[in-house]
């Protein structure tokens, strides 16, 4: 097993800025393990998991806010390390990632360091990230047939994102689920609200 850091080190170019962003991208790729505290040995962190936390600290640390749960000690398996040099590659395909966590990804890179996350504040910080990310790239939905289909541009300007960035209402009523966008526009949206200091964008203060 080796560091999770080193990794994502790897997979982005040695800018440790971006080792929590890459942590993400990398997850997509391989398994990850960690330590909960007090737990003797390393878990893998499951997908499920995966879905609803986050990277912190330089990929030092897993933390679900909303459970109060988090890992340490992150590690990938030897052999999987390789894919880490691909990991760019693979971020430019057209896979989709949950917009919850694009969203989670935009909080997490336009915050302050050490700004403190507010449990009860989470999910409108998301639902700000995701009306930011949606200004920049498109939001897709899941429709019938388990089919992935774009929410059209006039639907997004009159509605808002509820639920912690898990569903979209549109002003007409008509709800959408299953919100993704593609991983390269993730990618190059993070990183154009990052240039941007988009901190009033995607955050009003997440501490009481």
């Amino acid at each position: 097993m080796v560091s999770l850091a080193v990794a994502a080190e790897t997979a982005a170019g040695g800018q440790r800025e971006l080792l929590d962003l890459y942590a993400h991208v990398l997850s997509a790729q391989m398994s990850i393990f960690g330590r909960r505290q007090g737990a003797p040995r390393l878990e893998q962190i499951t997908r499920a998991q995966l879905a609803r936390g986050r990277f912190a600290d330089d990929a030092g640390r897993f933390v679900i806010d909303e459970d109060g749960v988090a890992f340490g000690e992150l590690r990938v398996r030897q052999r999987d390390l390789q894919r880490a040099a691909r990991a760019r590659l693979a971020a430019q395909q057209a896979a989709p990632m949950s917009l919850r966590v694009a969203a989670s990804l935009a909080v997490t890179q336009t915050r302050g360091p050490r700004e403190p996350l507010d449990a009860d504040l989470y999910p409108a910080a998301l639902e700000r990230a995701a009306a930011a990310l949606a200004r920049l790239a498109d939001i897709w939905h899941e429709g019938p047939g388990r089919r992935s289909l774009r929410i059209p541009g006039e639907q997004l300007a009159g509605g808002s994102f509820a639920d912690g960035a898990v569903v979209f209402r549109a002003a007409d009523g008509t709800s959408y689920s299953g919100l993704t966008m593609r991983r390269m526009d993730v990618i190059d949206a993070v990183f154009a609200l990052k240039a941007s200091h988009a901190e009033q964008v995607c955050n009003t203060p997440l501490h009481g």
